[in-house]
């Protein structure tokens, strides 16, 4: 074991014989050898980076890493790579799209007569159809329910973003045409998830489930 200085390398204050660690500033007193982990080479205290090969050197090389002597490097981010990011981006989809069946509380026979008549409620306006026709079947307003306010949602949006089109046209120039560039975007991504939920429903229609709508399911205008 080597002979610990008489002043703290770190700050200067005085050690008493003995003393492994500073009074002052708790940075150690013993000189530490440490070797780069790349190529082996010894680095001397102080030294950031390994004079051989370039490898950043230990934190234990720097004083201001010692104990006492400041806060404590953080630890590193965990890498998420892509397929991490993609399972996390598929079990929130998984989650959303995980809506209550209450498929058991419909008789059989109202679903097998009006399951395709239901399908049209998710066809825009034609959603009038089965709310007109088929007031009296509960499986057939549960679907004219859902169509009909996805209807509501999706003419509210395209109303809105309409409207926000043409101010940006107004605008002209390059920031107007960025912001056309992300309206658009928008405007394209609001138009997936409608598709979406378009979809969703008529199937659930054509297969007899009175399953919710994701994100619009929990909503009721009309009763059944």
């Amino acid at each position: 074991e080597e002979k610990p200085v008489d002043k703290c390398k770190n700050c200067g204050a005085a050690l008493e014989d003995g003393a492994k660690f500073c009074p002052a500033c708790g940075a150690t007193t013993v000189p530490q050898v440490v070797v780069c982990q790349n190529c082996g080479t010894k680095i001397e205290p102080g030294i950031k980076f390994c004079p051989s090969c370039g490898t950043p050197a230990p934190l234990g090389t720097n004083p201001s890493s010692a104990p006492g002597t400041g806060p404590a490097p953080f630890a590193p981010l965990p890498n998420i790579g892509p397929q991490q990011q993609g399972a996390s981006a598929k079990q929130t989809f998984e989650k959303i799209s995980k809506t209550p069946d209450t498929t058991s509380e419909y008789e059989t026979d109202d679903i097998e007569l009006f399951k395709r008549i239901s399908i049209v409620a998710y066809l825009g306006l034609l959603v009038l159809i089965p709310i007109l026709c088929f007031p009296k079947s509960r499986f057939t307003r549960f679907h004219s329910n859902q169509g009909l306010i996805l209807l509501i949602v999706e003419a509210i949006f395209y109303l809105i973003f309409g409207a926000i089109n043409l101010l940006v046209a107004a605008i002209g120039g390059v920031f107007g045409i960025i912001l056309m560039i992300l309206v658009g975007l928008i405007t394209l991504a609001g138009s997936v998830v409608v598709i979406y939920l378009i979809v969703t429903g008529i199937i659930n229609a054509a297969k007899g489930r009175a399953r919710e709508l994701p994100l619009l399911g929990k909503f009721r205008i009309l009763k059944y």
